[in-house]
Parts: structure tokens; sequence; C-alpha cells
């Protein structure tokens, strides 16, 4: 079987992320270590105290998740797609600051996302 046949979840794939750790090893290395810390950090959080904290924890956990899965994406050339969660780990990163510094509440975040949701099946429908 080759890669034109399987596509990116076939065994081929096996070989084009070894081939991806071989061309590119130290920046993916740095990004295991990345990822490690941020795992470390994670088990590290509190048990929140409040809504707040458990807002902030859920995404921090959402940006490790992300990280690892851009990560895991662009080892098998998937580089479209791990930029796509990229953009998503950011907008998350910058949702959580927000949240962490009391710039915004969680209330107004889901708000926000409920009148742009119902904003983009308006213009759908």
């Amino acid at each position: 079987m080759t890669f034109e046949t399987e596509g990116f979840a076939g065994s081929s794939a096996i070989k084009l992320r070894s081939d991806q750790r071989k061309q590119h090893g130290k920046l993916l290395t740095f990004s295991d270590e990345c990822a490690s810390v941020a795992l470390e950090v994670a088990g590290l959080l509190q048990t929140a105290k409040n809504k707040r904290q458990l807002i902030v924890g859920a995404f921090f956990a959402r940006c490790v998740t992300h990280f690892q899965g851009a990560t895991a994406l662009a080892e098998v050339g998937m580089t479209l797609e791990s930029l796509s969660l990229s953009r998503g780990l950011l907008e998350t990163v910058f949702v959580m600051l927000a949240i962490a510094e009391d710039a915004v509440a969680p209330g107004e975040l889901a708000g926000h996302d409920y009148a742009s949701r119902v904003k983009h099946a308006n213009t759908l429908l």
C-alpha cells in the first residue's frame, strides 16, 4: 500500500512520521518538551474553588490538547490542518487570559457565542 491509496491514516503514515522526525527532529523534540511541561502544569492545577477557575482550567486543558493535536497532524504532513488547530489554540489562550484577568465574564462569552451562532444560522437559512 502507498500513501496515495491509504492517505494520512494508513501504514505509510508511520513512515511519513518517521521521516518528519528525522528531517525536523529538533523542532519536534522541542514540541515534545513543551507538551510535557504543559501536562506537568495541568497536573499542578488546584481543584477549582470557583466557576472562573474551573473555566480557565478547562480552557488550559483544551490548549494542551490543541497543541498535541497540531503537533501530531504536522508530524504526518497535515500542515494546513495543524495550522487550523494552532489558530484555535491561540484563540483559546486569548479567551482564557481574558477570563483570568476579569476582562470578560464567562456569561458574556457564552452570550456572544450564542448570538454569533444564531447570526450564522440565519445567514445560511
